[in-house]
């Protein structure tokens, strides 16, 4: 599995530099997920994103009659469960293998660190200068959804900003 290349398909990731893609494989860990096993609970303390690599993951809500709310079906090469990087310390969903997968899980805290290095700091630059486009486009609309698109987008920029850090992150 070429992991940098599927790195570099994940919108989150995709202008990193060669080297920057390299250093984000070497701190993933893949994971074999069989059919029907949890990743995760919603509440349980956020440690890692995840990228799926093969398989299929369904997120999921449990109401409190015991019915699940599919929130999303997770496919090969999309990212999951980051909002543990941007915003909350627990994972806000369940998460289930829907068929023997394979989980590319990037520890939270390593990821923190790789923020701390100039140069992997330097690759979200683009992503931080479309944020701030996309910001401006909403600021400039009216009505709740633009307002609270505008605060999330606020809300991302702060994270990258200045010292690259992620909440949570230790130093």
């Amino acid at each position: 599995m070429d992991i940098e290349a599927l790195f570099g398909r994940i919108p989150l990731f995709e202008n990193l530099s060669p080297s920057g893609r390299k250093a984000l494989a070497e701190i993933s860990l893949a994971r074999e997920i069989p059919k029907k096993e949890l990743l995760f609970l919603e509440g349980d303390q956020g440690a890692s994103i995840c990228v799926l690599a093969r398989g299929n993951v369904q997120l999921y809500r449990s109401t409190p009659e015991g019915k699940e709310i599919v929130i999303k079906v997770v496919k090969p090469g999309e990212l999951f469960g980051e909002v543990v990087l941007f915003e909350q310390r627990a994972y806000p969903v369940n998460a289930v293998a829907l068929q023997d997968s394979t989980v590319l899980m990037i520890s939270r805290h390593q990821f923190a660190r790789l923020l701390e290095n100039e140069p992997f700091r330097h690759d979200f630059q683009f992503y931080l200068n479309a944020l701030l486009h996309l910001s401006r486009l909403i600021l400039d609309g009216e009505g709740p959804k633009s307002r609270l698109l505008s605060m999330l987008n606020l809300r991302l920029m702060t994270v990258f900003a200045g010292n690259g850090r992620v909440p949570g992150s230790k130093k």
